[in-house]
């Protein structure tokens, strides 16, 4: 073998191994740069209470979930069976519970998944209600919740159904229907 042959087929040794190493460089780096663009948990706890306090370090809303995971790319958390309890002053508590949700990264928006029970017990100058929707999106720092979806609202003998309803749920406390509202109501003599 002369020399001329012997140069080429070493510098074309190393051209093969040099491709073959940055090949397998490339791919461990877009391995590597895809698991961190995946949503995956840092942790999760259960059986969860939570409370929140108000300016004047009153109890204004409890958290409770059977299991909560928290995501570290976006800082969001996802809840199994989260109750959550708008608590008022001298007025009964809104009791809010669905199967899922999802809270964002910065805890200002809750989004209650699937079918969303409210409720809130008699109490002096107030009626009994029970409302039952979907896909509830909940401002956790106005208490402002909105939907698209359908919407039943029950009080004592009283019926409301609608499509879409935007909630303020501190007082003073207003719900409003957006579309297709009908109602029956009991008028007393």
């Amino acid at each position: 073998m002369d020399k001329s042959n012997l140069l080429l087929i070493i510098i074309f040794l190393f051209l093969a191994g040099t491709t073959s190493w940055l090949s397998n460089r490339g791919a461990n780096d877009v391995s590597t740069q895809s698991r961190r663009a995946q949503h995956l948990p840092d942790f999760y706890m259960e059986n969860v209470v939570s409370t929140e306090m108000d300016e004047q370090g009153m109890p204004a809303r409890q958290l409770l979930a059977q299991k909560i995971v928290h995501y570290p790319d976006d800082g969001s958390s996802d809840y199994l069976k989260p109750r959550m309890v708008v608590l008022e002053q001298e007025k009964p508590p809104w009791k809010f519970r669905a199967s899922a949700a999802h809270q964002s990264g910065d805890g200002k928006t809750l989004l209650l998944q699937g079918k969303v029970n409210i409720d809130r017990e008699s109490g002096h100058g107030v009626e009994p209600m029970h409302v039952i929707t979907r896909d509830l999106k909940i401002n956790t720092e106005t208490e402002f919740a909105e939907t698209d979806q359908p919407i039943l609202m029950l009080s004592l003998k009283d019926k409301t159904e609608g499509v879409g309803m935007q909630a303020w749920m501190k007082s003073p406390m207003k719900i409003k229907l957006l579309s297709k509202v009908r109602g029956h109501y009991d008028v007393e003599n």
